[in-house]
């Protein structure tokens, strides 16, 4: 890295390993609900797991939709390690959604989130999407 480089974003992240597999949707049909989305992750020595089952065809949401609300976040910050803060934007088109029938999240939610955290992600979600994603653009920081 150049001495010139400016770093303008950190975080603090966990050691995950996540398993992402690309399967061809013909061998799992048989297998899974139509419409399941599986994420696998190891964290603390045990694997945890997030599933969820869509229905019906994506659609972009209304603005004042709960999906707009939770999903298109156009703003970021960040806690420096001297305890300031930085605030970015974050660029990327509106993203379609899929509404799920059903979900579930299966590990040490405790552990992995906090007790105090963890206590509402045990229990049943208000709602469930998955969101269709695409890259993104993320520019430099302001300190706030």
């Amino acid at each position: 890295m150049s001495s010139m480089s400016t770093t303008f974003l950190t975080a603090r992240w966990r050691y995950l390993a996540m398993l992402n597999y690309e399967v061809d949707p013909a061998i799992l049909r048989s297998r899974v609900p139509a419409g399941t989305e599986l994420d696998t992750w190891r964290h603390a020595a045990r694997w945890h797991r997030l599933a969820v089952t869509c229905t019906g065809e994506s659609f972009l949401p209304d603005d004042s939709s709960e999906e707009t609300f939770i999903a298109e976040h156009y703003w970021g910050s960040a806690r420096q390690p001297d305890g300031a803060t930085l605030e970015y934007r974050v660029e990327h088109p509106r993203w379609s959604v899929w509404r799920c029938s059903a979900s579930s999240l299966v590990g040490d939610v405790d552990g992995l989130y906090g007790s105090e955290l963890g206590s509402f992600l045990k229990g049943e979600p208000s709602s469930a999407f998955v969101a269709e994603g695409s890259a993104v653009v993320v520019r430099k920081g302001v300190r706030i």
